[in-house]
């Protein structure tokens, strides 16, 4: 169903630590083939609260609303094979389609013991718009909370990644430290994994940094707002203690 693409190994940065191990994906990959595929259209990529968070992103339009808004766990289908996936549905009032944002595990470690996101290049060469896209739903992460910045976006896509490793491993009966350094096994599920997709991989390991690293800051628009009320506000900002004690934030001699 899905275009193929190449992408380079990477392996997650500190300012960015988003991941999913080998066993994660296994075990969500191996569920989603018990849940129903739901067929959609293409319709974008990473919006701009995305961007900011530091991931990147497929918006896809999907018929219905037969999931509750909510932040799923799940899969999309490559060209003979699927991803694992965390997508995000949303439906406005009065509106037939459901909106989802779906960000994609398919750019793996050298050693294809963990899947970070894939790039935005990569995503439109694997799912160009107007093209059928399937994905499956697997399980409801957590609730979702509109109108928030962009690093509580962040904070939640590292939870719920955090999260569904928790419940993999629980279901799974591995210790953390299983799914911190994988079995040959898991690792090889994650190659073969990625080759049904339409995903080859080359090139050297690198550190995987948010987009918004690329030639631009990687701080949002609202907290660069933040801190120049701080700095024009001075004392009338939130900063100061509304109770008139001396503000902790100064140095004293």
């Amino acid at each position: 169903m899905g275009g193929t693409t190449d992408v380079q190994f990477g392996r997650p940065s500190l300012i960015f630590p988003m991941a999913m191990d080998a066993p994660t994906a296994q075990h969500f990959v191996t569920r989603a083939t018990q849940a129903e595929a739901v067929l959609g259209t293409a319709s974008n990529y990473t919006c701009r609260k995305t961007f900011e968070s530091g991931a990147t992103s497929l918006r896809v339009l999907l018929p219905g609303a037969e999931h509750p808004a909510g932040v799923y766990v799940g899969t999309i289908a490559g060209t003979r094979g699927e991803l694992p996936c965390f997508m995000c549905l949303k439906q406005p009032p009065e509106v037939v389609q459901t909106g989802a944002e779906i960000v994609v595990f398919g750019r793996p470690k050298r050693d294809f013991s963990a899947l970070t996101l894939l790039p935005e290049a990569n995503l439109l060469e694997l799912f160009p718009v107007g093209k059928s896209v399937s994905v499956k739903i697997v399980e409801l992460m957590q609730e979702i909370q509109a109108d928030c910045p962009p690093q509580w976006l962040r904070d939640l896509l590292l939870n719920v990644a955090d999260s569904a490793g928790s419940r993999a491993g629980k279901s799974m009966n591995l210790r953390e430290s299983d799914r911190e350094s994988p079995s040959a096994d898991h690792c090889e599920f994650v190659r073969n994994l990625l080759g049904l997709a339409g995903v080859s991989c080359s090139g050297k390991e690198v550190l995987v940094y948010p987009p918004a690293h690329q030639g631009e800051s990687s701080m949002s628009h609202d907290e660069l707002g933040y801190w120049h009320e701080e700095a024009k506000m001075n004392e009338r900002c939130a900063a100061s203690n509304y109770d008139q004690l001396p503000r902790r934030d100064r140095v004293t001699a």
